[in-house]
């Protein structure tokens, strides 16, 4: 855990009210992995008092002359105080952050799933920029968005930035294919039930990774659970602390209470008791 002044290179919206943020932290950056977080000192005064927490969504592209990034970046929506101070910093100022924080995914090759809700998917942005590095083309990506307007939805699908040898599939909202309902879960039954539909998923799955509303990952889970196919979550939850002390985001599971900041935010989707949520 590091505790750093990091420099805003990009403070910018990428659609109403959601805003990407890229810091300069070479500490923090060069240690983190997919599905950490950091904590943000949103204020110049105690007010608002407690820090907000941010998934890493990117750090700057390795390669074999850049093996340590510098740069990482946030994804966040203006909500409240906190958030509302975020996004009138301008390039150059500083900011107080401390992490990385948290746990990371377990990466699996093969046929990937990446399931989001919103900005939700910030996390799993990290997660396939990781595997494109770790597989060296031996897995095949695919990303399942939810997300209400066709607008958002674009402007978070395009920070998939992956390899041309991986697919990635974008739907903005379920409804375009005839769902009712519009939920993003809709479409992943769709692809486990018809794998030689039109859209050409593949007959086996070999992991699902998933963020956003916990309605949406119970869902996920129960389908991954279903067929025994490996899934990991990463929980969303309002956090104090960041490192486990003030107890504010427990949540139970099959090995426990666990805390989301400190045991996750990444969990095993069959670990969670989903009902006591």
């Amino acid at each position: 855990m590091i505790q750093t002044k990091a420099r805003i290179l990009e403070n910018s919206a990428i659609a109403e009210g959601i805003y990407k943020m890229v810091l300069e932290a070479p500490e923090i950056a060069g240690e983190a992995k997919p599905g950490q977080f950091v904590m943000v000192r949103c204020s110049d005064t105690f007010n608002p008092l407690l820090r907000r927490p941010f998934s890493i969504c990117q750090k700057e592209q390795r390669g074999l002359f850049n093996p340590n990034p510098e740069k990482m970046s946030i994804i966040y929506k203006v909500v409240g105080k906190g958030t509302s101070w975020l996004c009138k910093k301008q390039r150059g100022d500083f900011l107080d952050v401390i992490g990385p924080l948290g746990n990371s995914f377990k990466l699996k090759e093969g046929n990937v799933f990446f399931v989001g809700g919103g900005i939700g998917i910030a996390s799993l942005v990290s997660l396939a920029d990781e595997l494109a590095w770790f597989s060296k083309d031996h897995s095949q990506f695919y990303v399942l968005l939810g997300e209400k307007t066709e607008n958002l939805a674009k402007c978070l699908g395009e920070l998939f930035k992956l390899d041309s040898s991986h697919i990635c599939t974008i739907e903005e909202e379920a409804r375009g294919l005839g769902y009712e309902s519009g939920l993003v879960t809709d479409l992943l039954l769709d692809v486990l039930n018809c794998p030689d539909n039109y859209y050409c998923w593949p007959e086996e799955i070999n992991a699902i990774y998933a963020c956003g509303p916990y309605g949406m990952l119970k869902k996920v889970s129960r389908l991954a659970k279903e067929r025994q196919i490996f899934c990991q979550v990463s929980l969303e939850a309002r956090l104090g602390c960041g490192i486990g002390a003030c107890l504010g985001c427990v949540i139970k599971t099959r090995k426990g209470n666990k805390r989301v900041c400190k045991d996750g935010p990444i969990f095993n989707a069959q670990e969670v008791i989903w009902d006591e949520i």
